[in-house]
C-alpha cells in the first residue's frame, strides 16, 4: 500500500472515537484526542521507517507504545486520570521513536 493510502487510511479510522460517559468531560477530551491523533502519528511513524535502516530498538519501543494507547483507547479504565497519563506518556513514546527515526538517517 502507498504511503498516502495509509495516512488516508488512518485519518478515515481516526475519526471513530467515542468517549466514555464515565469518564468527566474535559479528561475524556484528552484521552479522545489522544486518541485521535495518535494512529496518525503511528502511521507516520511506519511510513518514516518503511524504506529505512532503523534500530530495532526503536521500532519495538514505538509499537510497544501504540499497542499501550491503542488498548487504552478501546477499553478506557474507569480511573480517568491513570487512563489519561498512561495513554499521555505512551503518546510522548511514539512521537519520540519518530524523532529518534528521523536522526538516525
Amino acid at each position: 500500500m502507498k504511503p498516502f493510502a495509509l495516512v488516508a487510511c488512518a485519518a478515515a479510522l481516526s475519526g471513530c472515537v467515542a468517549a466514555n460517559p464515565q469518564i468527566p468531560v474535559p479528561v475524556s477530551a484528552q484521552l479522545a484526542r489522544i486518541c485521535q491523533f495518535e494512529p496518525l502519528a503511528h502511521t507516520a511513524f511506519v511510513v518514516l521507517t518503511q524504506n529505512r535502516a532503523v534500530s530495532p530498538r526503536i521500532i519495538a519501543a514505538e509499537r510497544n507504545a501504540h499497542i499501550v494507547v491503542t488498548r487504552i483507547c478501546a477499553d478506557p479504565p474507569t480511573d480517568a486520570a491513570t487512563a489519561l497519563a498512561a495513554a499521555s506518556a505512551a503518546y510522548a513514546d511514539v512521537l519520540a521513536a519518530q524523532s529518534l527515526a528521523e536522526q538516525e538517517n
